[in-house]
């Protein structure tokens, strides 16, 4: 039996249980305990630096590496890769105004399906008609919007 990442128990509950694409479990409510623990500590501007601060941080991210959807730190996710990429990886387009029509987005590189994570590594800005193009590729392993 799987224990929970955060509290080490080996408490079971199927409606409150988060099985992670690693296959390693997270308790819904410790989940939810540590992101108030961060959120509180966070708040205190004399706990910059903090090393518990940053071991919570670090336990966090590398749960939310390997949710089992979008992780609820999804947004700052895409805003940290596209600070560092600001074209995209496989025709160079940059998404300025003079780009509009053809605009970044966010592609899984290892579809969460196929065990793929949230890890940068496994994440790619691309424009939207490489998007398409990427996901033609391999149609059976995509479900397509009707």
């Amino acid at each position: 039996m799987n224990t929970c990442l955060i509290c080490k128990k080996n408490k079971f509950d199927t409606s409150g249980d988060v099985l992670l694409l690693n296959n390693l479990l997270v308790h819904k409510g410790c989940e939810q305990d540590l992101y108030l623990s961060i959120k509180d500590k966070t708040k205190d501007k004399k706990d910059a630096g903090n090393i518990e601060l940053d071991n919570l941080k670090n336990l966090q991210k590398s749960i939310y590496d390997y949710w089992p959807s979008y992780p609820p730190d999804w947004n700052e996710r895409k805003q940290m890769v596209r600070e560092k990429r600001k074209v995209c990886s496989v025709c160079g387009k940059a998404s300025t105004r003079k780009y509009r029509k053809c605009p970044l987005e966010f592609h899984h590189t290892i579809p969460i399906s196929a065990g793929g994570n949230h890890l940068e590594s496994n994440l790619e800005l691309i424009c939207k008609s490489c998007h398409k193009k990427e996901h033609e590729k391999n149609p059976y392993r995509f479900r397509k919007k009707r």
